[in-house]
């Protein structure tokens, strides 16, 4: 241990110094060592210390323009920001899609705006909207006992539903609906409850306004709850009324989970019956048997569930089946039993605190369209119920299955208009001024669009032919320039040109700063100036 101590603590002996009275100094060049004076300096000098023999960048194979500048170049001018940079992706953009997307046509139905995180009430809204009866029933309220009828939610869905039917933009603004019910639309929420209150609010609104229940005779069926006691058989009636049927997804498809609905629960330990004939507590049957079924029949699957662990919501993501024929004549005893699919609303993501909202929505001409805020767009049967292209092969059999619908839409069979409704004339009037003032306004975006073009065309044509220009023939005669000031130059910034920085005390430029210049032909110099 003694002996590695020593080791350690030994001093290395100190370096020897060498004889070096410039070490500090900077090397001298060759070429630095051939001048004594001014005279000495040649052109061959001068051309190989500015760099003047470099060879011209030219475009890669193809034609693809470098991406990447050769700082060390004066005679690369490629790479300085062309065909990229705000500039050029606005005029780009411009050329490929217009200077502004709102005016662009409808082609088949309208869509609605995203106000944020409105995706599940515009999916809502549309299937109303598709509903012509429902259609048609909105068109019928003329709110003439209403003070200020644009403050009503009833006005307001009439003149959407009206600019949706004769409007001929793409897609149409529901803000004045979320300003009247004060939604904040940055926050997303749960798309079942805001369905069975804005069919509540709505039947307040409107049924009570007029002689046509509209909410009612369209949406509301009956059911009934019949409790038998298991000591006397005495049995209690409790009917009420809904709007949807809640379906679980354990069964797996449709009918195993209204067989499910309907199936009797006995009561019996802390949920006793209490039994009027027997005056006491008994243990008992309970049963749900629907009574009446509405013309349109919301089935609501319960996707959104409460988790009692994690004291959140959560998704269940289960596939479920269903039919787009519905025979309802197992569960009522009505004569029109048999119900056709039109639209499904569903829910993209795994989470029940975000994701996105679209509708699956047929017409009266059995096509299927999703409707995805803004966008409508056809699409074949085998997609439908699900997102992301995925191919519903059960759907050629008459069945659908989705692992993201949340509620189904089925209207009872030859209950629907045909045609559709005619708006209010006053509401079709305004609607129609509307139309006029966007068309005037499109042909002038469209007038825009191509100046834009030309423009687009011309800085293309002029910048490429400037550089052409400019690339070096005369190796006598050439200007320098700013590398940075031709970045921005080509960006659409233009800026008055010194070079004051770069020169030497001689008023040259400096060779040590070559690397930030680039050096063009004189006939380019005067047009940047």
């Amino acid at each position: 241990m003694a002996r590695k101590n020593r080791r350690k603590n030994r001093r290395k002996p100190p370096k020897k110094k060498t004889k070096n009275n410039n070490n500090n100094s900077p090397s001298i060049p060759n070429w630095l060592k051939q001048i004594n004076q001014p005279q000495d300096i040649s052109d061959e000098i001068l051309a190989k210390k500015y760099k003047a023999n470099c060879a011209v960048c030219k475009p890669r194979r193809g034609g693809k323009a470098k991406t990447k500048n050769c700082e060390n170049n004066p005679n690369c001018l490629y790479g300085l920001g062309e065909e990229s940079g705000p500039m050029w992706d606005i005029l780009k953009n411009i050329k490929r899609n217009g200077p502004d997307t709102d005016f662009d046509m409808k082609q088949n139905y309208s869509g609605l705006e995203n106000l944020g995180a409105t995706c599940y009430m515009n999916s809502l809204l549309q299937s109303l909207y598709m509903n012509k009866n429902f259609r048609e029933g909105i068109y019928g309220w003329d709110g003439i006992d209403e003070e200020e009828p644009e403050e009503s939610v009833c006005f307001q869905l009439q003149l959407l539903f009206a600019k949706m039917q004769c409007g001929i933009k793409k897609y149409q603004s529901p803000v004045a609906i979320t300003n009247i019910l004060n939604i904040p639309t940055h926050i997303q929420q749960d798309a079942q409850e805001f369905c069975s209150l804005f069919l509540s609010y709505l039947e307040e609104k409107y049924d009570n306004d007029t002689e046509n229940k509209l909410i009612e005779h369209n949406f509301s069926g009956k059911q009934r709850y019949t409790t038998t006691c298991l000591a006397c058989n005495n049995q209690s009636f409790t009917d009420s009324g809904f709007y949807n049927i809640n379906l679980h997804l354990s069964g797996g498809n449709i009918n195993k989970s209204l067989d499910a609905f309907t199936e009797p629960e006995v009561l019996r330990g802390d949920n006793k019956y209490r039994c009027d004939e027997c005056d006491s507590l008994q243990d008992a049957k309970r049963q749900l048997s629907i009574t009446q079924l509405p013309p349109v029949l919301n089935i609501q699957l319960l996707r959104f569930l409460y988790d009692m662990r994690s004291g959140t919501k959560k998704k269940k993501n289960n596939a479920f089946t269903f039919p787009l024929e519905l025979d309802m004549s197992e569960y009522v005893e009505e004569e029109e039993s048999i119900y056709d699919l039109y639209a499904i609303l569903i829910h993209i993501g795994q989470s029940a605190h975000g994701g996105h909202y679209v509708a699956h929505i047929r017409d009266g001409e059995n096509k299927w369209f999703e409707f995805n805020d803004e966008n409508v767009s056809p699409i074949n049967i085998n997609n439908v119920g699900d997102v992301r292209g995925r191919s519903n092969r059960r759907a050629g059999n008459g069945m659908i299955t989705s692992s993201n619908a949340y509620m189904l839409v089925y209207n009872r069979r030859g209950v629907q208009m045909e045609d559709d409704p005619i708006p209010p004339e006053t509401v079709r009037n305004y609607v129609e001024g509307k139309n006029q003032k966007h068309i005037q306004t499109a042909e002038e975006k469209a007038q825009q669009k191509m100046e834009l073009e030309e423009l687009y065309d011309d800085i293309r044509d002029k910048y490429y032919k400037w550089r052409h220009a400019s690339e070096i023939t005369d190796k006598t005669k050439f200007n320098w320039i700013e590398t940075s000031w031709l970045r921005d130059f080509i960006k659409g910034k233009i800026r008055p040109i010194d070079n004051s920085e770069y020169l030497c005390e001689h008023g040259n430029l400096s060779p040590y700063l070559l690397s930030r210049m680039k050096r063009i032909s004189p006939v380019n110099i005067t047009a940047l100036y």
